[in-house]
């Protein structure tokens, strides 16, 4: 025998995940609410600059724009609460009391429904979020070649520091020279790139990409992203670089 009141308060307490659906034993119902929020999710970080607000502003403001979304998972729910508020006890009872299963099968059927949920829930949000990891670091706020780059701080540092700082810059030119530089793990290889003639352009990779950049040379023509972080005498400092393929 359902309950028409334990039903309303699964709804507004737990309707998000389809508890409600589940007890009532409409166990497709149950399942589209427990993709409904990864699935909803997808769409955040597709199209609300969430990963970009992560990487720029910090995890405080990246959570304040995700809650900012949680009205959105709350709708459907609220409506099903409402809806079953104000049905009356004779219809409910009709609806939902009328066919009884056996409930062994409504325990397999609701522990099934739980896991396919949590496995499509799992694999999408895994997919979209390796996706959007990915096409962030392949993202550069700024495209330009290092000569652009040395002349406008060579120029203006001041204003240029303005302009390209708290950015990921893509930027492209020559290898003037190959240094090295101390780390924690030892040493680490160091490009500068050919600028304008007073300043170069001097980019800091992450430990990761030391393998890639092993080979490269005086001479060799290359794009990496970074970001600014100092004019050094005669350098324009780029860190945490990664070399585009």
């Amino acid at each position: 025998m359902k309950s028409k009141s334990f039903t309303v308060i699964l709804a507004f307490l737990f309707g998000h995940l389809g508890l409600h659906r589940l007890y009532l034993r409409q166990y497709f119902r149950a399942f589209l609410y427990l993709v409904y929020p990864i699935t909803l999710l997808t769409v955040i970080f597709s199209y609300s600059g969430f990963l970009e607000v992560l990487r720029d502003e910090g995890t405080s403001e990246a959570l304040s724009t995700l809650l900012s979304f949680i009205p959105l998972f709350l709708i459907i729910p609220v409506f099903d609460g409402i809806w079953f508020l104000v049905m009356s006890k004779e219809k409910f009872n009709l609806r939902y009391n009328t066919k009884q299963k056996h409930a062994t099968k409504e325990v397999y059927y609701s522990v099934g429904v739980l896991a396919l949920g949590l496995l499509y829930n799992y694999l999408i949000f895994h997919f979209f979020y390796e996706k959007a990891s990915l096409d962030l670091r392949n993202k550069a706020d700024i495209e330009i070649t290092a000569h652009d780059l040395a002349a406008a701080f060579g120029n203006n540092e001041e204003e240029a520091a303005n302009e390209y700082g708290d950015k990921v810059l893509g930027v492209s030119g020559v290898i003037e020279a190959v240094e090295t530089q101390l780390a924690q793990d030892g040493e680490e290889k160091v490009l500068i790139l050919t600028g304008d003639g007073n300043l170069t352009i001097r980019c800091e990779f992450k430990p990761e990409e030391q393998e890639k950049i092993a080979d490269l040379t005086v001479g060799d023509e290359i794009s990496v992203k970074g970001s600014y972080r100092e004019v050094m005498i005669f350098d324009v400092v780029l860190e945490n670089c990664v070399l585009n393929e």
